[in-house]
């Protein structure tokens, strides 16, 4: 952006983390949304968005007030994190498959702190090269290496990981044929 718009037009750096984690929270919990709708469980959590809604636009408007337009981003994280998604999952897991939610909390900590990590390190290696267009292209470069060789340290011995490789494997074959 900087390149493009020039340093002036710039957000500050926190309303792009902040983004960056409503980004991973929102999108996340398309899991367990995806299920809820093919097994047709709408009306299980059916006051969920009114409560959402309301702890948004309250925290919204407290937070606006005191720390600007990152309150705004923060407010829907919270709605996100602590109604949407734990309301959800719970649905889901005790309504549908009829179990508690403590082996989707633990696998899903893991892998918000993989993405944690990945984006603390890609982030820390980037500020090394300069805002001009061969630093630029050296961070996607930095950004695509490194999230994919932490993700492939950390989950290379999982049996998700072991049958995407087959899956890739497969398709490449018949590409080939």
């Amino acid at each position: 952006m900087r390149i493009w718009m020039g340093a002036e037009n710039m957000l500050p750096i926190v309303i792009a983390l902040l983004l960056s984690i409503y980004y991973y929270f929102a999108n996340i919990r398309r899991v367990c949304c995806g299920f809820k709708d093919a097994a047709g469980m709408w009306k299980d959590d059916f006051w969920k968005p009114y409560i959402s809604v309301v702890v948004n636009l309250t925290f919204n408007i407290l937070s606006v007030q005191i720390i600007g337009l990152p309150g705004v981003v923060i407010s829907s994280i919270i709605a996100v994190v602590v109604v949407e998604s734990p309301w959800e999952t719970k649905v889901l897991f005790h309504n549908y498959f009829k179990t508690t939610t403590r082996s989707y909390y633990k696998r899903y900590f893991k892998s918000l702190a993989v993405c944690a990590i990945c984006m603390v390190s890609s982030y820390a290696i980037c500020t090394l090269f300069s805002d001009n267009f061969v630093g630029f292209l050296i961070r996607l470069v930095i950004c695509m290496l490194v999230p994919n060789i932490v993700f492939i340290m950390t989950f290379r011995s999982t049996a998700e990981f072991t049958d995407v490789i087959y899956r890739f494997r497969n398709l490449i074959g018949r590409k080939k044929a």
